[in-house]
């Protein structure tokens, strides 16, 4: 076995090097359905609202996280910091599912 360290650009190289055909898909694969009369559409076109709000939201988490890590660097008293930290991204873990944020759940 050999390990190496590369970037997208080597791997991409090395497959072109391989001169592999690989199979192109031109038909759509949605909807599909998993049960009957069950069909999944709508992954990349609904709720454009909420995926708009979550995505505003994970940044100000973010800008939360920076800001209140200057503010741990002063103060010995870590718990609420990270209580805080948690519960933001365990929020936005949520909020971020494939099914909540597609709307594919029931």
């Amino acid at each position: 076995m050999k390990l190496q360290y590369s970037t997208p650009g080597k791997y991409f190289d090395a497959i072109k090097k391989e001169n592999v055909n690989w199979p192109v898909r031109r038909d759509d694969m949605f909807p599909y359905a998993d049960e009957k009369h069950a069909y999944w559409t709508g992954y990349f076109t609904s709720r454009p609202v909420g995926k708009g709000l979550f995505r505003e939201l994970s940044r100000l988490a973010h800008v939360a996280d920076n800001k209140e890590s200057l503010n741990v660097l002063d103060n010995e008293d870590h718990s609420s910091v990270l209580s805080k930290h948690n519960q933001r991204i365990q929020t936005i873990g949520i909020l971020q599912h494939h099914d909540a944020i597609t709307g594919t759940a029931r």
